[in-house]
């Protein structure tokens, strides 16, 4: 199970005391109690569970004769992070539960834009593209989940720097050479002999 993905829940039961509740606990702590119907001789429950957070889940089954059965689901904990990164191309380290991933395919796209497929090996996925100025939001999906990584750029190609800095530049020769060939005037110097 991954964070955001549907869980589905069924649970066959006899009769129960009371009312049913199924009860979700993490790290010890209660997070959610669903209230169920009373089950007056064979019924099941049913239900459709989504856990926003990786970790490990408790979830129980309860009557007013108190817990009557339970489980524990693992939410996989899956991490995307930015490894490094020169020129056009980024590179992407991809964990699961601290684990590299190894030959499992994400679809990637880059600000919105059309998604491609890319392969993660050995807990790297290398990733050519342009990039905007500023904040650019890459989009993994994998596992059936959605991730999303923020690089910004701050870096300026050639072209950018030679407009940026060449065209100014130029102009400031240009206007020194000018104003030193007119500032020019011819000196003459009489000299007499001593």
């Amino acid at each position: 199970v991954f964070p955001e993905e549907k869980f589905e829940f069924e649970v066959n039961l006899n009769k129960t005391n009371g009312t049913v509740y199924v009860v979700i606990e993490k790290d010890g702590r209660e997070i959610s109690r669903i209230k169920e119907k009373r089950i007056l001789d064979d019924g099941v429950i049913y239900e459709r569970i989504s856990f926003k957070e990786p970790g490990d889940y408790v979830i129980k089954i309860e009557d007013n004769s108190g817990t009557i059965g339970g489980t524990i689901i693992h939410v996989n904990n899956v991490e995307i992070s930015l490894k490094e990164k020169s020129a056009r191309t980024f590179v992407f380290s991809v964990t699961l539960d601290g684990q590299p991933i190894d030959r499992i395919e994400s679809l990637v796209s880059l600000n919105n834009g059309q998604p491609k497929n890319f392969t993660i090996n050995n807990g790297q996925l290398s990733i050519t593209a342009r990039l905007n100025k500023g904040a650019n939001e890459f989009s993994f999906l994998l596992f059936g989940s959605a991730y999303k990584v923020i690089v910004d750029n701050t870096h300026e190609d050639a072209t950018e720097t030679y407009l940026k800095y060449g065209i100014p530049g130029l102009i400031l020769v240009v206007a020194v050479y000018l104003f030193a060939r007119f500032s020019r005037k011819p000196v003459y110097v009489i000299r007499i002999g001593n």
